[in-house]
């Protein structure tokens, strides 16, 4: 079983989350392509917290939510 540390998960979670914000994304290509990126981000962020420690994503989560509480 492969461990990850909190900081490199943060910075995961952070980019992933980010990504799922990105306004208009799932319109974006000829055949859908952006409904399947933000399928795979989805589905990416989903095993992340499935398979990470549950109290580092909770403390990744909490962490990231005083960061951006003022946007």
């Amino acid at each position: 079983m492969f461990i990850i540390n909190e900081a490199p998960l943060y910075d995961l979670t952070e980019q992933l989350l980010t990504r799922l914000l990105i306004e208009g994304l799932d319109r974006i290509g000829d055949q859908k392509e952006g409904e399947q990126i933000l399928k795979n981000l989805n589905a990416s962020m989903l095993r992340l917290m499935d398979h990470a420690n549950p109290s580092h994503i909770f403390c990744v989560l909490f962490n990231l939510l005083r960061k951006f509480k003022e946007y």
